[in-house]
C-alpha cells in the first residue's frame, strides 16, 4: 500500500472515501444525512459505515 500511496498522493482515507462514494446503500445514507444537523445521527452513521474521526473535537 505504501508504494501506491507514494505513487498516487493519495493515503487510505482517500480510497476508502472513493469506494464508500461508490456504494448505492452509504450515497442514499449520506443524502439523507444531510437534511439533518442532529451530530448524534451523524456519529451513528460513520459508525455503522466502520467510520472513526478522533482528532475531531
Amino acid at each position: 500500500m505504501a508504494k501506491v500511496e507514494a505513487r498516487s498522493g493519495q493515503d487510505r482515507c482517500d480510497y476508502a472515501q472513493r469506494f464508500l462514494s461508490r456504494a448505492p446503500a452509504y450515497r442514499r445514507g449520506h443524502a439523507a444525512l444531510n437534511t439533518t444537523t442532529v451530530a448524534r445521527a451523524k456519529e451513528d452513521f460513520a459508525r455503522s459505515w466502520g467510520l472513526r474521526f478522533p482528532h475531531r473535537s
